[in-house]
């Protein structure tokens, strides 16, 4: 939705800028989620439909602050 917003903006004004310093870490989450969902939903079509998207979507959240640790050390 943003990508529409800078179009509309820059086809009105010619000039759009965004920049991003720093999301939080919901946010990542919640765009790695989506991305997960959305690949696992295309690999597994039966499956997602069988177990509805809500119920897929709930497992990546609970699985993926695991899998997305961040690093400790510094020897990786």
């Amino acid at each position: 939705m943003l990508g529409s917003i800078g179009y509309y903006l820059y086809s009105r004004t010619e000039k759009f800028v965004v920049t991003v310093e720093r999301i939080s870490r919901d946010e990542v989450l919640d765009i790695y989620t989506k991305a997960a969902l959305k690949t696992y939903c295309r690999e597994f079509r039966q499956e997602c439909s069988q177990l509805g998207k809500d119920s897929i979507e709930n497992e990546i959240r609970r699985v993926l602050p695991k899998v997305l640790s961040q690093v400790k050390t510094t020897d990786v």
